[in-house]
């Protein structure tokens, strides 16, 4: 997927960054450059003084490197509640045509899917950030193993269903808040014969169970061919995991759907990078 003499693309889909994240830019572009010899182009609406920038030059910003023929791959460094406003403003035509991964975690739920639909394009859900925030490194060897080895996904955690995944799967979803942003829009993925990847930072049991109330009531579950929950931080937090655990067992008995929970995919530090609207083998390991 990426090679020694690169170049990827930064840029900020969702909600805008400030001076005071420019450090950590920086010290990422000269890891980057010195661990891998990977040229990176920062998109010039990344920075603001304060608010945000408009969502038109957003999405002109990330056309922009679809455009360019030396980016190799666009990885977004955003999060937070606006990167939908860029959905309507994209070329679908133009991405597909480049077919260049998109990388972005959170908010960035919504471009991962919406490119997904509408160009045939895949995506990878990662924050690029965590390879240099997470002290156990382990975002580092997903990094790794993904974007230059290119090997299988292995995730580690416990079925919750009696159904199990084997072999190869085709992913979509990424943040359940976000996921569902796309519900009743032209950018909701198709389900049929998915694997659907959900995780969350915020929201407790109770929010959390009218996220997968409204994913049954469309019916969600009737298409899919799996569930692989990662990481729910606020509930991890709040020792409430269980209750999830006891959630996705009814979902997966009422369904009879193969359900893995896993802590290896989330917002957390040590997050693995996992491919999104693409076929890709699965090494599922139960603890």
């Amino acid at each position: 997927m990426l090679k020694a003499g690169d170049k990827i693309g930064l840029v900020a889909c969702s909600n805008s960054k400030t001076e005071k994240d420019r450090g950590k830019l920086e010290a990422l572009t000269t890891f980057l450059k010195a661990s891998y010899q990977i040229e990176v182009v920062l998109a010039p609406t990344i920075f603001v003084k304060s608010g945000n920038v408009p969502a038109i030059e957003r999405a002109k910003a990330l056309m922009t490197f679809y455009e360019d023929p030396e980016i190799k791959a666009i990885f977004d460094i955003s999060g937070g509640d606006l990167a939908n406003q860029t959905l309507p403003l994209l070329n679908y035509e133009k991405i597909a045509q480049r077919a260049i991964p998109f990388i972005g975690y959170s908010d960035l739920t919504v471009i991962l899917n919406a490119i997904t639909k509408k160009a045939r394009v895949s995506g990878v859900l990662f924050q690029i950030l965590q390879i240099m925030e997470d002290p156990t490194k382990a975002a580092l060897h997903s990094f790794e193993t993904l974007f230059f080895a290119q090997e299988s996904i292995i995730l580690h955690g416990y079925w919750r269903s009696r159904e199990q995944l084997k072999g190869k799967a085709t992913l979509i979803g990424g943040n359940i808040r976000c996921f569902l942003k796309l519900a009743g829009t032209p950018f909701f993925p198709e389900v049929e014969g998915k694997v659907l990847l959900l995780e969350s930072a915020s929201g407790g049991i109770e929010r959390v169970s009218a996220y997968f109330s409204q994913l049954e009531q469309m019916q969600v579950f009737d298409q899919i061919a799996g569930l692989i929950v990662g990481d729910f931080s606020e509930l991890r937090e709040q020792n409430e995991t269980v209750k999830l655990a006891s959630l996705l067992e009814e979902i997966a008995s009422a369904y009879h759907l193969p359900i893995f929970h896993t802590p290896d995919i989330g917002h957390q530090p040590a997050s693995t990078a996992v491919p999104l609207g693409k076929e890709i083998r699965l090494d599922l390991m139960e603890n």
